[in-house]
């Protein structure tokens, strides 16, 4: 009887998380195997799969559905926008425009130091922590990018910019801190093949991105995210190490005096 009930009251646990907000969820709580009942894992967002994203959040129909192609004028598009398939293939947009504003996701970077020099990195003693780099300078196309994520995290840790010029080339990579004890620190620093990030966020809108190009700019629309949730974990234990909630952070307006 009193497994059914604590049965019982798991699946009541589980149904009203899923309607909470996953930000709120306690630290011990939260593990990976309860994450991946209530997030989805994105893996990697390529530029093709970051256009899909956005292009259900602009109700983009021609976009998401490939349809640029077949209806590549003005008058082609504007002709089919009046037709029955197209409202239909809206109402799907929109329902699925829905369950991304609606849903959780997560990406985990395994391992920890992914985009350092030999996977590693060094505990800084005056800081008390370590400094990440959460992308490869040779993929660093815009700020706050994480790995190969086509995802503009604007809710990221505070970073600073970091810059390099060799052989008369300029290289530019980000790196944001990651506060932790000593002794947690030499776990790290003796086995950092062993520990990863994961990022929890919502998709709450997408953002206009240019890029200089060899024959013009080129615009495109990337997903983005104002609010995330970062973990550190051990990989075979599953303990977690840091779990911390970051914010936009939007400047103020200054109000000039007359």
């Amino acid at each position: 009887m009193r497994r059914k009930i604590k049965i019982l009251l798991l699946i009541l646990l589980a149904t009203q998380v899923k309607g909470q907000d996953l930000f709120l969820i306690d630290k011990k709580s939260l593990t990976l195997g309860f994450l991946d009942s209530i997030a989805t894992n994105l893996g990697v967002v390529d530029l093709e799969k970051a256009e899909e994203i956005s292009g259900v959040l602009k109700l983009d129909v021609f976009n998401y559905f490939q349809l640029y192609g077949k209806y590549d004028t003005e008058l082609k598009r504007k002709v089919f926008m009046e037709s029955v398939e197209y409202k239909n293939l809206l109402e799907k947009t929109i329902t699925e425009k829905r369950k991304i504003e609606n849903s959780f996701f997560y990406i985990r970077i395994n391992p920890l130091f992914k985009s350092h020099a030999y996977n590693k990195g060094e505990y800084n003693l005056k800081d008390k922590g370590f400094y990440i780099k959460p992308c490869k300078s040779n993929e660093y196309d815009f700020p706050h990018k994480i790995d190969k994520n086509y995802i503009i995290f604007k809710a990221f840790p505070p970073s600073k910019l970091k810059t390099e010029t060799e052989f008369g080339k300029t290289t530019k990579w980000e790196e944001f801190f990651i506060p932790l004890s000593e002794s947690d620190g030499i776990n790290i620093e003796n086995d950092p093949k062993n520990y990863s990030y994961i990022v929890i966020f919502k998709i709450n809108s997408f953002e206009t991105v240019v890029w200089d190009m060899k024959y013009g700019n080129w615009k495109i629309s990337l997903p983005k995210v104002n609010k995330l949730r970062l973990l550190v974990i051990e990989n075979n234990t599953k303990k977690i190490y840091f779990d911390e909630i970051f914010t936009e952070i939007i400047p103020k307006k200054t109000i000039k005096r007359k």
